[in-house]
């Protein structure tokens, strides 16, 4: 049977109908695994294993629009220059035409598998396996989505003069308004940053213009929230994208995704199978995924050195 698996939420996400067949085979597996050691395990007072990895929380996607093409499908992206050229000109004097040309570029698709086994008498252990198996499975995914992705951004900002500024030891307040302003100057205003949790914290540190501008208009909210959570989300209207997963030392900032480029992605799709010579269920995800980045202008990083 094939379904389909995701992450929503900090939660397992599966379509009801396939996870009754999940359930089943486990029923299945439970009444082929001896009954006295089934019972032992459900009489003991099991506690479910604590997680010593932090969950893998995808972040790249915020960037790209999504586009419904599939990997059998032909994508093309037509390229395109600004051509179009008025000028000042004497009554008796000539037009100057101009005319596009007719180019494209594509994409190259990749495929991500993951794979797992669960024995039969997993049912017994007495914790969800299946369950917490399923969700790193997810997260993997999203981990190996994110590699793609994340070197088209950096690629985007550094074939860009200027759009990948440092600064040196801490996240600055000047840092960040530098770029929103050198953005807005040139007509591609930056609209979100994405930014390890972490080095999000580094705004306690930022102090506001002590000014008739500033003094006395600034909202309650950002004390309080620097009092009690280190960072204050929502500075100069921005989308703060932020969670522990994105690199510590790099900040991607840019304009709205759809100005950006596209990503085309299949439903995670995944299969099952029962092994009856090695007592397990097989089961396998795989996604194919392809990204492409147009709009590079309005793409920067910040570096923290």
């Amino acid at each position: 049977m094939d379904y389909t698996l995701k992450i929503k939420g900090g939660q397992l996400e599966l379509p009801t109908d396939q996870r009754k067949h999940f359930e089943s085979q486990m029923k299945a597996a439970m009444q082929i695994a001896d009954h006295g050691r089934r019972m032992a395990a459900v009489a003991a007072h099991v506690l479910g294993p604590i997680r010593k990895v932090a969950e893998y929380l995808e972040w790249t996607d915020k960037f790209f629009a999504n586009d419904p093409a599939r990997p059998n499908d032909v994508v093309r992206i037509a390229q395109d220059t600004y051509t179009a050229i008025a000028y000042m000109s004497s009554p008796d004097g000539q037009i100057l035409y101009t005319r596009p040309g007719k180019s494209y570029t594509t994409v190259s698709w990749r495929h991500i598998r993951c794979g797992l086994e669960i024995p039969w008498d997993a049912g017994d252990w007495g914790w969800d396996v299946m369950g917490t198996k399923m969700m790193e499975a997810a997260e993997e995914l999203a981990r190996r989505r994110d590699e793609v992705r994340q070197p088209l951004l950096d690629a985007a900002a550094i074939g860009q003069a200027g759009h990948i500024p440092t600064v040196a030891t801490t996240l600055t307040k000047a840092s960040i308004d530098s770029i929103i302003q050198g953005a807005a100057r040139v007509g591609f205003p930056i609209t979100q940053v994405a930014v390890n949790i972490g080095r999000l914290m580094d705004q306690t540190s930022w102090a506001l213009p002590a000014n008739s501008m500033v003094s006395g208009v600034v909202p309650e909210s950002y004390g309080r929230d620097l009092m009690t959570r280190l960072y204050f989300n929502g500075y100069g209207g921005l989308t703060w994208i932020a969670n522990h997963t994105i690199p510590y030392d790099y900040l991607y900032l840019s304009g709205p995704a759809s100005k950006i480029g596209w990503q085309f992605l299949d439903a995670v799709r995944g299969a099952s199978e029962t092994n009856i010579d090695r007592d397990v269920d097989k089961h396998n995800w795989r996604q194919n995924i392809a990204a492409h980045i147009e709009g590079s202008q309005w793409v920067w990083r910040l570096q923290v050195v």
